[in-house]
């Protein structure tokens, strides 16, 4: 590949070389449009003559390209121009894994369980969509300067449903020191294949050596094929023995004995850091208030006790202290453990506007009114905080590598890797008065969504940028959710909830519900609408649109977010989180002792990320 320094091939101009691999080398380009700079990795000629590797690189690569990540490097483009073939990938500042164990030797158990737990999340993204890897190694993880991992090189890939007569090529395909026992024996592969890979990445990193490595390639797959991986902790006596669980499940050799997938063993990694084996970060207990029932058919409570004896006295308890105002917390929503306390600037915290948080693109996100603040998701550092030039409200969301605020013109957009602005969405005209508007923002499957002030419900391209469709869904329209195939829009003012067709934007006609219809979400088995002023939620069926009997929550409820099998509500007065069982429709109440003022679930971690402020 001499000589194409200088050179432009189908549309990227090759600048230098970054990297050299089995399979080709990595060039530094940059892609003329849209003008970025890339990682561009040009395969070596010797491939690209084989008719079934050139096929299947192509298709496969390009369906990688479609699987978004925020751990996932992300790929711009591949295929073959004048015989070479190419992949096109974002251009990630930082250093491989493999060069960060060579100059390092080894890492903490901490940095290590964080950096693999962020690949299997990768890899659960791609499992989910057929997808297998099958070279997962440290040469094929990158780092950036926040320790932010990325798993790259999809070119190997292979689609579980692809046909078998361009899978069996002849080739060889994974690094003998992480190779998985089934695919040294010719095996059908799936994501368990990774999953043992990734194993011995991890094992890797705690002990400065793969598991199997030995002398020549065939006694190390032999040693794959009939030999288990020793502890971690019988060569690093500082290791927690939580991690070496992790490893022996990973490596089994039965594939019926790993973790079942990808995302069981991000799990397992992120717990082997919990209080118990080593924390993660110091936390402390909050309290959980014993689950109140709330049975469909009751609208008032009446209170019954035997008048021959009178009642005890309550039982003092001591709560938890309170959490200082103006700050971002974590908490686990099984042990109920504050994983993590950050301070908020109180200068962006209006008191007049609510402040919102959202998780995704492997960070945390506060909203205020004139100002995103970045937060990173493993260590809750402050990574940086984005002005916004217009005022925004209290809507936006995470996803598609970008996050979307809602704000003139419409949504403005940040690149979630650099927090650099991205070209905006107009939805309203140069002259409009911004402080007139409310523009309401929400994620689906395959597009954004925006919903104006007077009515208006945009759909948006998430990779372009720009507007594909509008329905006219009426007059001051407040909320918006997607969810069930389905757009959710309601309406305060007449308390109507209509039902927009995603594909088609058809709209049925607004089902009349009465009350307050201050917030909606979907997920968890129903549409869930939040009435503040009552202190109630309402569940809908997402299917025939029967209306549930409304669940009494805290006290000035002020956000909701739905994950993890229940809806989580916001207590702004009384200082409490209210679960709500997506089964049971049971409540439970945490307390928090301090206003919380915006609440997000972390699938990732399963935990909640939940903003304390100051009471509007």
């Amino acid at each position: 590949m001499d000589g194409v320094i200088g050179r432009e091939i189908a549309g990227f101009r090759i600048e230098r070389e970054i990297g050299r691999g089995g399979m080709g080398v990595v060039y530094l380009a940059t892609q003329v449009f849209p003008e970025r700079r890339v990682a561009l990795k040009l395969l070596s000629f010797d491939l690209a003559a084989d008719p079934a590797f050139r096929e299947r690189f192509v298709r496969e690569s390009n369906a990688a390209a479609s699987t978004e990540h925020p751990n996932i490097v992300p790929v711009y483009g591949a295929g073959e121009s004048d015989g070479q073939l190419y992949l096109a990938m974002r251009f990630i500042e930082g250093q491989d894994l493999r060069t960060l164990l060579e100059h390092e030797g080894t890492l903490s158990a901490k940095r290590a369980a964080l950096i693999c737990a962020q690949v299997a999340d990768a890899l659960e993204a791609a499992h989910e969509r057929g997808l297998v890897h099958r070279d997962v190694k440290p040469g094929n993880v990158l780092m950036d300067a926040r320790d932010r991992a990325y798993l790259s090189d999809f070119g190997l890939i292979r689609a579980t449903r692809i046909d078998t007569e361009i899978t069996k090529t002849g080739q060889f395909m994974g690094t003998v020191d992480y190779v998985a026992p089934e695919q040294i024996r010719g095996d059908e592969l799936d994501g368990r294949a990774d999953v043992y890979s990734l194993g011995c990445v991890l094992y890797e990193c705690l002990t400065g050596s793969p598991p199997f490595r030995r002398d020549s390639e065939v006694a190390t797959m032999y040693a794959h094929l009939e030999q288990d991986a020793p502890a971690p902790s019988s060569r690093r006596a500082d290791l927690p023995r939580s991690l070496d669980e992790v490893v022996t499940k990973a490596t089994a050799r039965r594939q019926a004995d790993r973790f079942a997938t990808a995302g069981e063993m991000a799990e397992a990694l992120r717990g082997s850091m919990l209080p118990g084996a080593v924390s993660k970060r110091p936390g402390r207990r909050l309290i959980g208030i014993a689950a109140l029932v709330v049975i469909a058919s009751v609208v008032g409570f009446v209170a019954l006790r035997d008048e021959e004896t009178p009642p005890a006295p309550p039982t003092q308890t001591t709560g938890p202290a309170p959490i200082p105002l103006n700050s971002l917390v974590q908490v686990d929503t099984e042990s109920r453990d504050l994983l993590a306390t950050v301070p908020l600037n109180p200068e962006t915290l209006y008191l007049d506007n609510a402040p919102s948080v959202a998780v995704g693109e492997g960070g945390v996100w506060v909203l205020t009114s004139n100002t995103v603040d970045h937060f990173d998701v493993e260590d809750a550092s402050l990574v940086g905080s984005i002005p916004l030039s217009s005022t925004a409200v209290d809507s936006f969301a995470v996803g598609f590598r970008t996050v979307w605020v809602g704000a003139q013109p419409g949504l403005v957009r940040i690149d979630p890797i650099d927090d650099e602005p991205l070209p905006p969405v107009r939805v309203y005209p140069p002259e409009t008065n911004e402080f007139n508007q409310r523009p309401k923002v929400a994620l689906g499957e395959s597009s954004a969504w925006v919903l104006t002030g007077d009515g208006e419900l945009t759909r948006v391209d998430p990779t372009t940028g720009k507007r594909n469709g509008f329905v006219d869904v009426g007059q001051s329209e407040s909320g918006l959710a997607v969810g069930f195939d389905t757009v959710w829009v309601i309406d305060e003012l007449q308390g109507t909830l209509t039902r927009v067709d995603p594909e088609t934007l058809d709209a049925e006609d607004p089902m009349q519900l009465g009350g307050s219809l201050d917030a909606i979400e979907a997920g968890a088995g129903a549409v869930w609408i939040l009435d503040k002023g009552a202190g109630i939620v309402t569940p809908i069926d997402p299917v025939d649109g029967t209306v549930g009997s409304p669940i009494p929550v805290g006290v000035d409820p002020i956000d909701i977010a739905a994950g993890l099998d229940a809806l989580w509500v916001a207590n702004l007065e009384d200082g409490t989180i209210s679960r709500i069982d997506a089964g049971t429709r049971l409540v439970e109440t945490i307390q928090i002792g301090s206003p919380v003022a915006a609440i997000a679930v972390d699938k990732s971690s399963r935990s909640l990320w939940i903003v304390i402020a100051i009471r509007p």
